[in-house]
């Protein structure tokens, strides 16, 4: 009995009145089933992310060494690689600064640790067995940087698929470009940006990473200003000033290695002009100045200029990715001030078309580094989209449940009146509903009325009871 009573007192009192036993036990529960369910969908994320890039191992690695054909480029950057490898020369012939060279420096460590060039059959498939390992870890980083920033498995996997079975990327992933590396160290500094709580050691790393993308590939230079911002915005607010400054720095003083090794090998300047008319040797500054000048055009504003016709092209061949990838940047920027972070992705986007706009020499394989940039911007507006339709949806579930509470209401206030001359609780709910669909509820009501104003009517109410019990009966 003392035992009821004390129960009954804690059921008036509320939860408050539980003693701090109980509370400390239920608390530890909840917070262990809390982190066995963070743990368990942990496990299962991995596991999908893991099916995903199977996925794209499969469609890369595919009849990757029959298709696409050998192209001049990469057997130019596996004989680079050769003479890294074997003549420690930048280049088997003069190195004309074409290109930063820790490209193909990267693949000659490749070269070197899985055995030589003919490892997996001609030079050309041993470098589109290295593109094959960037291409699996590019999207591993792009499915994380899309959960990281939208906490959201649905816009990784759109993300990654997209980019991964992209027959456009396909094509130009499986051969041997310097675009294919430099994206992948493009994507590790974003996603040492984004992934988990902003510490100054991932910021390090991130300007370490971005630097070698641009050593890499100097395409990639172009998202620098975006990328800074995007360090502004994930900085602590009293440190953003010191964090940006300290990532711009790290990477100028990475890509401060390529013109010191012109400096050091003395053809940094231009040199004099011998009687045939060329130079005494090469120099950055001349490779430099040929490569501004080449293809020179109106860009932008030149309707038939090479950039139209390129971007054109494009369109037709990877409509989802470019027209649907731009759109998606375009609309991103109207988020700045919500979602900064999508805002300074789409920013990065936006870069590359502003480079090729500029007006110049467009190659096919210049929408490369481009490519995942489009597929994250997509997936991530999409998935903003989806979900402010779905909290929408979430608004008007009140409105339209609304008719089946007032109905639930005028059963339950049935149920009060005729309950107890029903057989159960079930029976009277029964009743009710067919009462309520035949119109005797307001005959019911009008005869309670009538009861309470004139004192014959109880007989009336009473000679109307057992028609309502025959109606629980029928409807059972």
């Amino acid at each position: 009995m003392r035992v009821r009573r004390q129960t009954l007192a804690w059921d008036r009192a509320g939860p408050s009145a539980v003693p701090d036993s109980s509370e400390g036990a239920s608390a530890a529960s909840l917070a262990t089933a809390r982190a066995a369910r963070a743990q368990s969908a942990l496990r299962w994320g991995w596991l999908w992310i893991a099916g995903i890039v199977v996925i794209a191992g499969l469609a890369h690695g595919i009849n990757m060494w029959r298709f696409p054909y050998y192209e001049s480029d990469e057997g130019t950057y596996m004989a680079q690689a050769w003479a890294v490898a074997r003549l420690g020369q930048l280049a088997p012939y003069t190195y004309t600064y074409d290109h930063a060279p820790l490209g193909w420096i990267q693949i000659a460590a490749w070269t070197t640790l899985t055995g030589g060039l003919g490892r997996f059959g001609t030079s050309v498939d041993s470098g589109r067995a290295l593109m094959l390992v960037f291409q699996v870890a590019s999207v591993i980083l792009l499915s994380r940087i899309a959960l990281s920033v939208s906490q959201s498995m649905t816009v990784a996997t759109v993300a990654a698929l997209a980019f991964a079975l992209s027959a456009y990327g396909v094509y130009y992933h499986r051969r041997v470009l310097l675009d294919n590396i430099a994206t992948f160290w493009m994507l590790l500094s974003i996603a040492l940006l984004v992934a988990g709580r902003p510490r100054r050691s991932t910021s390090v790393l991130s300007a370490l990473a971005s630097g070698i993308s641009v050593l890499s590939k100097e395409v990639t230079a172009v998202l620098l200003p975006a990328l800074a911002l995007l360090v502004w915005c994930r900085a602590p607010s009293s440190r953003r000033a010191s964090w940006v400054l300290t990532w711009a720095a790290l990477v100028v003083t990475v890509i401060l290695a390529y013109p010191l090794l012109a400096l050091a090998r003395g053809e940094l300047l231009p040199a004099a002009t011998m009687p045939n008319g060329q130079p005494e040797h090469v120099s950055l500054v001349s490779t430099l100045q040929y490569q501004l000048a080449r293809g020179r055009d109106g860009g932008l504003l030149d309707p038939g200029s090479r950039f139209w016709a390129t971007a054109a092209q494009w369109a037709r061949e990877e409509p989802l990715l470019v027209v649907g990838g731009t759109l998606a940047s375009l609309l991103s920027l109207v988020l700045a001030k919500r979602r900064p972070v999508i805002a300074c992705l789409g920013l990065a986007t936006l870069s590359f078309w502003v480079f090729l706009a500029r007006g110049g020499e467009i190659f096919a394989f210049y929408l490369v580094p481009m490519l995942p940039l489009l597929a994250l911007n997509l997936a991530l507006v999409v998935g903003l989209a989806m979900r402010r339709f779905g909290s929408g949806l979430r608004r008007l579930q009140p409105l339209i449940a609304s008719g089946g509470r007032s109905r639930a209401t005028a059963e339950s206030s049935w149920i009060r009146r005729c309950g107890p001359i029903c057989v159960n609780r079930a029976t009277a709910r029964t009743a009710s509903r067919t009462c309520i669909r035949t119109g005797r509820s307001n005959s019911i009501r009008r005869s309670g009325r009538a009861s309470s104003a004139t004192p014959g009517a109880t007989s009336t109410m009473s000679s109307r009871r057992p028609n309502c019990a025959r109606t629980s009966r029928r409807a059972r």
